[in-house]
Parts: C-alpha cells; sequence; structure tokens
C-alpha cells in the first residue's frame, strides 16, 4: 500500500507527513502534541503480563470504513510506532505484540487520509497502558528434617500461571540437575516431595519458559537431614490420663518456661544465641514466642517487621514467606533444638490477629490463615520442637477472632505440623472456660494474676465437654520487674503452681519479654532461684503422679487462708499448697512462710517415709523428724521463711 496522498500546505503539511511516515512503519517519533482527535475505543488482553507474553490491542474507530491504523507506544514524550493495519470495513482493529520489560502505555492512530474523495481527519483511541509483572519465585522448604522421612517442599510462583511446567532442582557441585517435575496449580503453587539420607541438600525451583516469558528461579534453600540424634527431649504430647506432658518417647517431662514472647523481631541472631545458651545452661527447657511482631506485643512495628526492617511476607501474602525473615526464625528454632529447648510458638496471637491491636492479621479471612498455616508448616516441619498456642490477652467469643486462629491450627495440621496446640485468654482464664476451645485444646493453658494456686486449681478440675483431662500449664503470671513484685513471689507463684496440679509453668521477665535480653536481664537472682526450685522438684521421683489436696485431706490444718485476687501477692499471702500421690509414696508441700505449724494425715503415706525440708533458693535439702505436725524455725539462702517440705517412701 502507498502513501495516501492530501492536498495540505504549511503545518498541516508538516504533520499529514509525520503521520504518513508512521503510517508506513518507520519509526518516526510523533511530537506529543499531535492534533488528531481522541476517539473510538482501545482494549488490552491482559492489561498486566510477564515481560515477553503476548499482549492483543483491539478497538474500533469510529467510522465504519476501511482505514489504515497504526499502533504506537509512548516513549518519554514521544510516540513511536510498532504496527501497522487495515480496519475492517466497520472500523475494527486487532493488534498483536509481546509484553515490554517496563510497564508501556499504547494508542492507535488513524492518519488524516482522503478516502474515496472524502477527506478524514487523524484520529488516535483512548491511551491503554500495558503493566509489565515481575517475575519471581520462592521454595519453602524445611530446614531441618530427619532421614528417610518424606518431607514436603512448595513452590509458590507470581504471577500465577496454571499448568506451566516447573522444575524442582538439586544442586550437584557447580551445577543444578533436576529432581522432580511438576505444574503451576491455580495459586502459582506446586509441590514435591523429597526424601533423602543424611546429609545436607541445596534445592531450588524453575519455572521453565513458556509464552514468551523468560525462566524465573528461587533463591536456593538448604534442607539438613539428619539422623535424628538430636532429639531432646522436647515437649511432644500428652499422657494418657491428661495430666502431664510426655517427650517424644513417651517419659513425663515437666515444664520450665521463659516468655521471650517478641525476640524473634526484637533480636539479631547473636543475641538469640546468647539468650538460648544462657537460658538451657540455667535448666529453662521450654520457651514462648511469636511467630509474627506487634506493637502491643513488644514488637517493633504492626507490619510484623523485625527491628532491622525484615517482612514476614513476600507482597503482603500470608502464603508466601519472606526468606530472609524465616531463616531469622529457623535459626532460633535450630539453635533452641540444639540446646534441647522446646518452643511453644504463637504463629498467630490476640495482639496481631485482632483490630484492638492494629494487628497485621485482623482482617484475615479463614481462608487467608489456614493457607498461613500450612505455608508456615511446609517451612518448618522438620523441627521436632515445635508445639503451638494461639490468642494471647483477649476474650473468646466464637467470633472472628477466634475462628481465624484456628483456621491457622487447621492449615499447620494440614501442613504436617500437627502438634499439640492451645489457646491463651485474658487475665485470670483458662483454655478449657471457652465453649468454643474446650474441645480443640490439648493442653489447658491457665493465665493468673492471681495467686496461682487459685487459677491452676480451676484449670486441674476442668474437663473438656466429654469429660477428658487436659495438662493444667501455667502459662503466664506476674513478670520480673514488674512493680511490687520480688524474687519470693517469682518462686512463690511457681511452687504454688507446682503443688496444686501444674504440668509445669513459665517465667516472664519485663526486661525480657518486649527487648533483646541483655546478659543482666537474664541472670537475675530470681532466675537463679527459679531454676533450684525447678531442678529440686523435677528430681522428686514419681512427681507426674502426685494429686493436689484440694480438699485438705492431707494438710488437715494450719494452712492458712486462700488468696482471691491479684494484690494477695503483695501482701504476704502464705497459704498452703500441698499435693500426695495415690500410692502414698511421695507427698509435698509448699509453705510460704514455715515458721507456720502444718497437720499432716500421715497415714495416707506408705510405710517407712522419710521426711525432708528443701531451699527454695537454693534447692539443697536437710532431714526433718518425721511426725503428724511441721514447722521451720529457721530463714532459708535467702533470708525468707518459705520452704518445700518433702515426704517419700520407696516405691513399692
Amino acid at each position: 500500500m502507498g502513501v495516501l496522498a492530501v492536498r495540505l500546505s504549511g503545518p498541516t503539511a508538516v504533520s499529514c507527513l509525520i503521520a504518513s511516515l508512521v503510517a508506513i512503519g518507520l519509526g518516526v517519533p510523533v511530537p506529543h502534541a499531535a492534533a488528531e482527535a481522541t476517539a473510538g475505543s482501545l482494549y488490552a488482553t491482559p492489561s498486566k503480563a510477564i515481560a515477553g507474553e503476548g499482549v492483543s490491542l483491539t478497538g474500533r474507530l469510529p467510522q465504519r470504513r476501511v482505514r489504515t491504523v497504526v499502533l504506537q507506544r509512548k516513549r518519554d514524550s514521544s510516540w513511536v510506532s510498532v504496527d501497522r493495519r487495515l480496519t475492517t470495513s466497520a472500523g475494527a482493529f486487532a493488534f498483536r505484540t509481546r509484553t515490554r520489560p517496563a510497564t508501556t502505555t499504547y494508542r492507535v492512530l488513524a492518519p488524516r487520509a482522503s478516502i474515496g474523495g472524502h477527506l478524514y481527519a487523524g484520529v488516535q483511541t483512548p491511551r491503554r497502558t500495558v503493566t509489565t509483572l515481575a517475575q519471581w519465585a520462592t521454595l519453602a522448604l524445611p530446614g531441618v528434617t530427619a532421614s528417610d522421612t518424606p518431607t514436603v517442599a512448595t513452590a509458590t510462583f507470581q504471577p500465577a500461571r496454571p499448568g506451566r511446567a516447573v522444575e524442582l532442582q538439586r544442586r550437584d557441585g557447580d551445577t543444578w540437575i533436576d529432581a522432580d517435575l511438576g505444574s503451576e496449580d491455580a495459586a502459582g503453587k506446586a509441590s514435591f516431595t523429597i526424601t533423602q539420607k543424611a546429609g545436607t541438600y541445596q534445592y531450588r525451583v524453575v519455572a521453565i519458559a513458556a509464552k514468551g516469558a523468560a525462566p524465573v528461579a528461587s533463591p536456593a534453600r538448604s534442607m539438613n537431614v539428619t539422623d535424628n540424634a538430636r532429639t531432646g527431649p522436647f515437649v511432644s504430647s500428652v499422657s494418657g490420663n491428661g495430666r502431664y506432658f510426655v517427650d517424644q518417647k513417651g517419659d513425663p517431662i515437666l515444664v520450665k518456661g521463659d516468655s521471650p514472647w517478641a525476640i524473634l523481631v526484637d533480636a539479631s541472631e547473636a543475641q538469640m544465641d546468647d539468650y538460648l545458651a544462657t537460658r538451657a545452661s540455667q535448666g529453662f527447657n521450654t520457651v514462648l514466642v511469636s511467630l509474627l511482631g506487634s506493637v502491643a506485643n513488644g514488637g517493633p512495628s504492626d507490619t510484623g517487621a523485625t527491628y532491622d526492617g525484615l517482612l514476614p511476607f513476600v507482597g503482603g501474602d500470608p502464603s508466601v514467606l519472606n526468606d530472609a525473615y524465616w531463616d531469622r526464625v529457623e535459626h532460633f528454632l535450630g539453635t533452641a533444638r540444639d540446646a534441647g529447648i522446646t518452643v511453644m510458638a504463637y504463629p498467630v496471637d490476640g495482639w496481631v490477629g485482632t483490630a484492638e491491636n492494629n494487628g497485621l492479621a485482623q482482617s484475615w479471612s479463614t481462608t487467608t490463615a489456614q493457607a498461613y498455616g500450612q505455608a508456615v508448616a511446609a517451612r518448618l516441619s522438620g523441627y521436632q520442637n515445635v508445639i503451638w498456642s494461639v490468642g494471647g490477652d483477649y476474650n473468646s467469643d466464637n467470633d472472628a477472632n477466634d475462628a481465624r486462629q484456628n483456621a491457622v491450627l487447621t492449615g499447620l495440621a494440614a501442613g504436617g505440623m500437627d502438634r499439640i496446640s492451645s489457646v491463651q485468654f485474658t487475665t485470670n482464664s483458662t483454655s478449657l472456660s471457652s465453649p468454643y476451645w474446650a474441645d480443640k485444646v490439648d493442653y489447658n493453658f491457665v493465665y493468673s494474676y492471681a495467686p496461682t494456686y487459685t487459677m491452676v486449681e480451676s484449670g486441674y478440675q476442668r474437663t473438656t465437654t466429654s469429660g477428658a483431662h487436659r495438662p493444667a500449664l501455667l502459662g503466664e503470671t506476674h513478670y520480673e520487674a514488674y512493680a511490687g513484685v520480688t524474687d519470693l513471689y517469682l518462686r512463690s507463684q511457681a511452687a504454688w503452681a507446682l503443688t496444686s496440679g501444674a504440668a509445669g509453668e513459665l517465667y516472664g521477665s519485663e526486661d525480657v519479654w518486649d527487648t533483646a535480653p541483655t546478659p543482666a536481664a537474664l541472670t537475675t537472682t530470681a532466675v537463679a532461684q527459679l531454676s533450684a526450685l525447678r531442678t529440686a522438684f523435677e528430681a522428686l521421683h514419681g512427681w507426674q503422679n502426685l494429686v493436689p489436696d484440694y480438699t485438705s485431706r492431707f494438710i488437715t490444718a494450719g494452712r492458712g487462708t486462700k488468696g482471691t485476687d491479684n494484690e494477695d501477692y503483695l501482701t504476704g499471702n502464705t497459704y498452703v499448697t500441698g499435693a500426695i500421690t495415690d500410692d502414698g509414696t511421695l507427698a509435698v508441700a509448699y509453705l510460704p512462710d514455715a515458721t507456720q505449724t502444718i497437720t499432716l494425715d500421715t497415714d495416707l503415706m506408705a510405710p517407712g517415709y522419710t521426711a525432708r525440708w528443701i531451699d527454695p533458693t537454693t534447692g539443697t535439702s536437710t532431714p526433718a523428724t518425721t511426725g503428724t505436725t511441721y514447722t521451720h524455725p529457721d530463714t532459708n539462702a535467702a533470708g525468707s521463711t518459705d520452704w518445700l517440705l518433702i515426704l517419700e517412701a520407696s516405691t513399692p
């Protein structure tokens, strides 16, 4: 087709000449101030695409006549011709092009022309922008797993291209070799199962070039496959009678915990290492942490970011975990595992998951929450030292908050991390007090700012709707460095709990929970005393069989008066708590003021029992004369009058 001739002169002739050159595809830039009227239509399908993918640009001119039209793209302040076509007799046109490396704006120009003796003015269509989407890929792979154990690796590609072929690749020396093949689903995900012998392996996933889009590879992920030598013991399950925890071998394990809630977002890896090494040396075997940060729970930001700006998700999508953030989580979990420490992790909590605290997850649907749980499980399933809790400082109302947090647990289980779990509510509560949660929890989280024996007793006595017991764990109470909380109160709340049926207890410090912990904050006198108390109690043969004496069947006189509210800690409460095994081989009592005499029904003890006092500040013990009444006139090593009384008989 030749150039259309039009009799024009002056500036108009120049405009016509430029338009004609463009029409024949010479790529001459057209000044931004071209005078063509805007009319007709232009559509881009799709309007968003990966660089190299095909895009259709279709539309119609207002005149129903065959005309030459030119597809143009914007470059700086000018327009550059891309292609030219003839319209149909109805004025319709269609172009096909490839998505450019950067977002591009298009228009279609019909130059001024004389057709059939009629002069048609130049027309330009409305502009349409084709957005170039950046490709990215991630691989969720457990950082550690056991040898000969099928392990799921989940790839995520964005933008999703359902059916696109993907490869799982394993590094072999300096090259990558194919390990498995798959394809993207509608969400851009693909799953692979890996089974390996002991060793360290690197994997990545690659989406194959397709429909013009270049291939894209995920960052490499390392997986340490072990012979399962580093096995704790860790808190793994609950006993058959629902009264205490057991490790992975089925042996009783007493929870001796700490509460560094925000350490994953507040501390560096080096600070995490120092913290865990210190706590392990002090006998702690459990730590409580939130996987996502929030300001209300001690973190630096409600975006969930760490102190140095790492965000937990890619593009804000909870189903796509940011490797840099979760690498740090894995560092903590792995270091804790190597130190023999169980991590009670909150995948979502009452601060992150509720609108009251402007939480990151406050508007998640249950579908989103479940997808997040599955993503976390895909990443962390190799860590056998992890158990779950959700909630924290909120009231259960069988509402969206409950459903959201339960959906996370559902996703974790679906993803292969069906670990024991519980829920924490607000002050002076237990997990089993909620009808929504009573049949969902595996252990009963006791939250007490009243004297701990009161809420532990409530937790111990409660059952599921079917009548099953759950271990009562004192999960939160007064923190060290709170106003008025002394070392005596801190060890008293632990001793009261342990002698009232608790399956363990967690300590907390105001100087640790919401900041990167310092050596001084970790090595207080209170912690040393608490460690001594726990070690002494755990060493009691048959501690897990103790039945709390709520009815004064064993401690028949001298117990004192129970406290009922938060302030009873701070007014010298001296109520005596105790427990005894059914076979009478072990009994224990905690006397906050042992100068007061207590009376015991020692007929409940097995023959040949002995008695001793344990200093709860050092763990050292001294013999006591057996009888029905007991008192200790001396102070302990800390200058206080609280003591543990132990009665023991040989096991029949």
